[in-house]
C-alpha cells in the first residue's frame, strides 16, 4: 500500500514539473496546418511557419511583380504616346515640305475666282461672263490650222461650269478689245492654262508683249522664248 501511494505521488509530481508545449508548436510539429496563414506558391503550407502575414514567403515577390507590371504598362502607354506624337510630327513635316502654290494672285490688278461660262477660242474664254484674253500666248485664229484643236484643249482644261482663277496682268490693265488680259488657273487643281497651251503645242509665245507683261519673267514663259 505504501508503494502504491509513492508511485502515484511520483506521477503527479512529474506531470506538474514537465512544461506543456504550446499548441501552435505541436500543431506545426505534427503537420497540422490549421494555424498557417501563409500558403506556399503551390498552395500548401510548410511546418515551422508561424503564420505572420508580413513575413509570408512570396509577398515581397508578388509586390515586386505588381510594380513591374505597372511599370511595363506605363512604358507601353508612353511608347504609344511617343508613336502618336511621332506620326503627328511626320504629318506636320510632310505638310511643311509641300511646295508653295505659285497660283496665288500677284500684283495690284484685278484677281478673282469664278465659273467658266463660255469658251471663245484657244486663248479666250469667259469667267463669270467676263471675257479674258490669255496673257503672253497666242493660238490659231478661226479658219487657221490648229484652231479647233486649241479650242477643244482649252475646253478640256477649263470645262463650262468649272471653277477658274483669273489674275489680271498688271502690265496690260488697259485690256484688249474690252477683254481682260491675264492668267487663268483651271479647276480645283488650278492648272495654269497659259502654260499648258504652250507645253502641249497648241499655242506660241506672244512675243510682242514680253516687254510689258507682268509675267514675262516667269519660268514657264521664258522656256518658250519670251
Amino acid at each position: 500500500m505504501y508503494a502504491l501511494i509513492t508511485l502515484l505521488t511520483t506521477i503527479l509530481i512529474s506531470i506538474a514539473i514537465i512544461p506543456i508545449s504550446p499548441i501552435e508548436s505541436l500543431a506545426h510539429r505534427d503537420g497540422c496546418h490549421r494555424w498557417h496563414s501563409c500558403p506556399s506558391d503551390d498552395g500548401s503550407y510548410v511546418c515551422g511557419d508561424l503564420g505572420h502575414d508580413d513575413q509570408c514567403g512570396g509577398s515581397e515577390e508578388d509586390d515586386t511583380g505588381d510594380e513591374e507590371d505597372a511599370e511595363a504598362a506605363n512604358d507601353d502607354s508612353s511608347s504609344k504616346d511617343d508613336d502618336a506624337n511621332s506620326n503627328e510630327d511626320d504629318i506636320n513635316s510632310e505638310k511643311q515640305q509641300l511646295p508653295t502654290s505659285s497660283n496665288e494672285c500677284r500684283g495690284q490688278a484685278d484677281c478673282f475666282t469664278g465659273t467658266v461660262t463660255d469658251i471663245v477660242d484657244g486663248d479666250t474664254l469667259d469667267v463669270n461672263n467676263i471675257r479674258v484674253r490669255l496673257s503672253l500666248v497666242n493660238t490659231p485664229e478661226r479658219g487657221d490650222s490648229g484652231y479647233q484643236e486649241a479650242k477643244e484643249f482649252t475646253e478640256s482644261m477649263c470645262p463650262l461650269g468649272s471653277k477658274a482663277l483669273v489674275d489680271e496682268d498688271d502690265g496690260q490693265k488697259e485690256g484688249s478689245y474690252d477683254r481682260l488680259i491675264g492668267l487663268v488657273y483651271c479647276g480645283n487643281e488650278k492648272l495654269l492654262l497659259n502654260e499648258h497651251l504652250l507645253a502641249e503645242g497648241y499655242a506660241q509665245v506672244f512675243e510682242d508683249f514680253c516687254g510689258v507683261s507682268e509675267f514675262s519673267n516667269e519660268d514657264w514663259v521664258k522656256r518658250f522664248g519670251c
